[in-house]
């Protein structure tokens, strides 16, 4: 499809929006991206990440990861 994702990375963080996706006010659909996430940033930092959804649509959802504590 023409989905969208946009990734802010910073030095402890990151940024990431999705849009133009389905399913997003779906809670197990953001449960799935919040665990890939979550498992993508465990395995490049070796350590255990906060990842936290900040806002969602049907369509998009944003979320911050800090991977530094």
């Amino acid at each position: 499809g023409r989905g969208n994702v946009d990734v802010a990375p910073g030095v402890a963080s990151a940024s990431v929006r999705y849009s133009d996706f389905p399913y997003f006010d779906d809670g197990r659909y953001r449960l799935l991206t919040e665990g890939s996430l979550r498992a993508l940033v465990r395995i490049a930092t070796r350590r255990e990440p906060e990842v936290r959804v900040v806002d969602f649509t049907h369509s998009s959802l944003h979320v911050d990861i800090r991977y530094f504590r």
